[in-house]
């Protein structure tokens, strides 16, 4: 297949700083992805336009003033009737908000993951499954249960005599009154029994 210029509507000219109408080369075009992104995009492109496969990356892009952002970038192999490559259609969609939340929720997850691991009360989260989606260490302790071992599993299924148990009704009226709830139960099965 022989590549022809990329065809840039006005919305990624401006993207990437640039007046509506401009029409780079695709060397040009992948000139404007970081150094650290223009393998990858050389390496996706190049396989669309020779083997069809589509593609969808986020990529960081330096504009034509310096700015550096990250784009979403789709493209597909259009094939005419016999089948051949005859061009990629694509898009890019600047994504660079996002990304930034994400990287704050990630610190911000990983700054209460520390402080939940510090406690020194046991606490575990449970997803809508009842399944555990984390367990501090103190609560691994108090469980008997270690090394993320109970990571994905249900709680029902993890201590089936909690069913029916004090423990079951107060965790059952919190989900169904969407309230948090405060209870003392004794479990012998645990260290000190009272929890």
């Amino acid at each position: 297949m022989a590549v022809g210029l990329p065809n840039w509507s006005d919305e990624i000219c401006r993207i990437h700083g640039l007046p509506a109408g401009f029409q780079p080369t695709v060397k040009q075009a992948i000139e404007f992805y970081a150094p650290s992104s223009q393998p990858r995009i050389q390496e996706v492109f190049n396989t669309c336009c020779q083997q069809g496969v589509s593609f969808d990356e986020e990529l960081e892009v330096i504009t034509y003033q310096g700015k550096h952002i990250w784009v979403r970038v789709i493209g597909k192999a259009v094939r005419d009737e016999q089948g051949q490559i005859t061009q990629v259609q694509g898009s890019t969609q600047d994504i660079t908000e996002q990304k930034q939340l994400r990287e704050k929720l990630t610190k911000l997850a990983h700054r209460l993951t520390i402080t939940l691991d510090s406690i020194t009360d046991g606490f575990f989260t449970l997803d809508t499954d009842w399944c555990f989606t984390y367990v501090n260490p103190e609560a691994e302790r108090i469980l008997k249960r270690c090394g993320g071992e109970l990571l994905g599993q249900r709680l029902w299924q993890s201590f089936p005599g909690v069913k029916g148990s004090r423990f079951d009704e107060e965790y059952q009226r919190a989900v169904s009154q969407q309230k948090s709830v405060h209870f003392e139960a004794f479990n012998p099965r645990l260290e000190g029994g009272w929890k």
